[in-house]
């Protein structure tokens, strides 16, 4: 394979990239379920809570994030304890329902 063949195998790819790029620009206007409310930790170190994080957003949802200090336990708070009865994050809480 010459270098023009290999450019022109490259420049397919990358038209191949584009259209799929132009393809999820469109983004349907967001949903609204209610208020949610995510809990992660302060550092944004949890690999659980950054999945949550994304799979609120791509589904288009409204939610608020609410970090805890993990270093401080502030998890093992009794306000936090009143919402997580496991007392772990991520923490998704909506209305009056708690996942964790």
């Amino acid at each position: 394979m010459d270098f023009s063949d290999q450019h022109e195998s490259q420049s397919r790819s990358l038209v191949g990239i584009r259209h799929l790029n132009e393809a999820h620009r469109f983004r349907p206007p967001a949903v609204h379920y209610g208020c949610m409310l995510l809990y992660v930790d302060a550092n944004f170190a949890s690999p659980y809570a950054l999945v949550a994080f994304v799979s609120l957003l791509e589904k288009g949802l409204t939610f608020d994030i609410e970090p805890l200090d993990l270093a401080a336990r502030a998890n093992r708070g009794p306000d936090f304890a009143k919402t997580s009865i496991t007392r772990r994050i991520p923490t998704l809480v909506h209305e009056d329902f708690a996942l964790s």
